[in-house]
């Protein structure tokens, strides 16, 4: 895959493999975790708890015990334990994009933007520079991501050039109309997160 292909891609299977060894379990895990948030009809109350533990494992914040309580085959063989990220990941997206009753609801390439969103362009690194990490900045980024409050990433990009930030992928992106999700690389790259 070419750098012009992945910011073209539309088939988050395709995207995925290419990512296979190129990111982070977590990254991996926040992908298929926002995921469900595209078709509402899927968190009822029981699901949207499953999906916030797999969230919060992915973070660190759940233990291996509490994930496996929530993550088992369901009755349509929707629900998996993500032991294996990548997989999970695909899994996710093939039971969109392959399921006839939410395929019309959620399309490859709103799932293929999600990973951009998660991922960033993997062709090139952003260095971030410990100038930036301001109070502001992180508080900013901390309310954003606990919240979902992803209108507020435009204000975060404005403090980031405050802080002497003018990498235009980074203010772009902030300042972008989304959608934005948990996992968001410029978000976590002013939390410290990989």
């Amino acid at each position: 895959m070419t750098e012009a292909e992945w910011a073209a891609a539309t088939e988050p299977g395709v995207m995925l493999a290419f990512l296979r060894d190129r990111t982070t379990y977590r990254k991996l895990r926040m992908f298929a975790v926002a995921s469900y948030y595209l078709d509402p009809n899927l968190l009822d109350e029981a699901n949207r708890y499953r999906v916030e533990v797999a969230a919060r494992y992915a973070d660190g914040l759940a233990t291996e015990s509490e994930l496996q309580a929530n993550w088992s085959f369901g009755s349509r063989g929707r629900w998996t334990l993500p032991e294996l990220p990548f997989h999970w990941a695909l899994m996710v997206s093939g039971c969109f994009v392959g399921n006839e009753e939410s395929c019309d609801r959620v399309e490859d390439a709103a799932l293929s933007h999600i990973l951009r969103d998660i991922i960033g362009n993997p062709f090139r690194s952003v260095v971030f520079d410990p100038s930036w990490h301001t109070d502001t900045a992180r508080s900013l980024a901390e309310a954003a991501y606990e919240d979902r409050a992803w209108d507020r990433l435009p204000i975060l990009a404005d403090a980031l050039e405050d802080a002497g930030c003018e990498d235009e992928a980074v203010l772009n992106h902030l300042r972008g109309p989304g959608p934005h999700c948990r996992g968001c690389w410029v978000v976590d790259l002013v939390l410290g997160k990989s």
